[in-house]
C-alpha cells in the first residue's frame, strides 16, 4: 500500500475517534443542560409568573421538549404581547452556551424589537460546574435587566412596578 494511502488512512482513522469522542463530551454535557433548565430556569420562569400575574399581567411559561429551551411570554392589554424572553442551553463539545433573547413589542409603533446575549459575555460558553453554580436568582436579575433595557427602547414603565415589587419581596443576598 502506497505511503499516502497509509496516511489518509490514518487521518480518517483520527477524524473518527476525535468525532466519538467530541459525541460523549456533548452526551456528558447534556443531562447538565437539561437539569440546568429543570432546576434553575423553570423555578425562576414560575416565580416571575406569579408575580407578573399579581400585577394583572396574562403569562405563559413554556418548554421545548428534546431541547434544553424555556421561554416566558408577558401579555399586556387586549392581549399583545410585551415581552418574550428565551434561555436556551446549547451543547457543544466545548461546553454549555447559555444564551438569552429578548423580543419586545413597542406600544408606540408596535414594531418588535430582538435581543440576544449570553448570560456570560463574551461568548456564553460555560464549564458544568459554572452551570451548577448559577441559581434562579441569577436567571430572575437577567430578566429584569432585560425589561430594564425594552423599558428605555419602548419608552413604557409598565414594568416598573414588576422590578419594584420584585426588588422589595425578593431576598437578595440573604
Amino acid at each position: 500500500m502506497a505511503e499516502w494511502i497509509e496516511e489518509l488512512d490514518e487521518f480518517f482513522k483520527r477524524q473518527r475517534e476525535a468525532s466519538l469522542l467530541d459525541e460523549e463530551i456533548k452526551e456528558s454535557l447534556a443531562p447538565i443542560a437539561e437539569e440546568f433548565h429543570t432546576s434553575v430556569v423553570r423555578p425562576a420562569f414560575r416565580e416571575l409568573k406569579q408575580g407578573l400575574e399579581e400585577l394583572g399581567k396574562r403569562v405563559e411559561c413554556t418548554h421545548s421538549a428534546g431541547a434544553a429551551m424555556d421561554s416566558i411570554r408577558v401579555f399586556g392589554e387586549g392581549d399583545a404581547e410585551e415581552i418574550t424572553y428565551t434561555i436556551t442551553a446549547e451543547v457543544s463539545d466545548r461546553g454549555i452556551t447559555v444564551l438569552q433573547h429578548s423580543r419586545f413589542t413597542s406600544k408606540r409603533d408596535w414594531k418588535q424589537y430582538n435581543f440576544q446575549s449570553s448570560l456570560k459575555p463574551p461568548t456564553g460558553l460555560m464549564s458544568a460546574s459554572e452551570i451548577k453554580g448559577l441559581k434562579k436568582e441569577y436567571i430572575i436579575e437577567h430578566f429584569l435587566g432585560s425589561v430594564q433595557r425594552g423599558n428605555r427602547l419602548r419608552k413604557v414603565n409598565t414594568y416598573s412596578l414588576l422590578i419594584f415589587h420584585l426588588l422589595i419581596s425578593f431576598p437578595f443576598g440573604r
